[in-house]
């Protein structure tokens, strides 16, 4: 398990991998052990790639397999210093390879009656901290209580920016009230929105 795996997207990977009867071992990574990751570089994306990948291929490699990370088209083009972390280390992309966007990959999955078609996105939290801040467990457990807390109330799809004790979020307005009640919970001093998450 990993600081940087919001508990939540464990548990939500649980349910359909039981229902499969898949196996699932929790892998523990090392990236709070790089100081370039706890710094925030640029490049914090590929210091935890590198550390997950070191750890998964160990896995991979005894059991004759290869990582497919689920990188879609619309992941190419953007400063993206963990796909060349995962790619340096032998995984493959499938989806990638066939051309596919992630509203594709929805539509596919809604058709077989996957549960997890309609799912939001669940970015790391680490991505939540402006570059150049660092990153800390308690930082990222801050941030996945702060989101958790606005899961409870029926938000899907939030962002909470972490700045010392003051929380910017991104919210539709006519909730901000549950919102700020929520976030201020998990020990933020000032919520304030974002207008770029909204």
């Amino acid at each position: 398990m990993s600081p940087s795996l919001v508990a939540a997207e464990w548990e939500a990977a649980a349910a359909p991998a039981d229902e499969w009867g898949l196996c699932r071992t929790p892998v523990e990574t090392e990236e709070m052990a790089s100081a370039a990751y706890r710094a925030d570089d640029p490049d914090r994306c590929f210091h935890c790639r590198e550390a997950l990948m070191d750890a998964v291929r160990l896995m991979a490699d005894a059991e004759g397999a290869t990582v497919l990370p689920g990188i879609t088209l619309d992941d190419v083009g953007d400063h993206r210093p963990g796909q060349q972390a995962v790619a340096g280390r032998g995984a493959r992309f499938p989806l990638l390879d066939a051309g596919f966007t992630r509203a594709e990959v929805r539509e596919q999955s809604r058709l077989m009656g996957l549960r997890t078609w309609d799912k939001p996105a669940g970015p790391c939290p680490a991505s939540r901290v402006p570059c150049g801040s660092p990153v800390s467990v308690s930082v990222l457990s801050t941030v996945e209580r702060a989101e958790a807390g606005l899961h409870r109330p029926g938000f899907d799809e939030i962002r909470v920016r972490h700045y010392d004790d003051t929380a910017r979020i991104g919210v539709p307005g006519h909730r901000l009230s549950e919102v700020v009640a929520a976030v201020s919970a998990s020990g933020y001093r000032y919520v304030t929105p974002d207008p770029a998450d909204l």
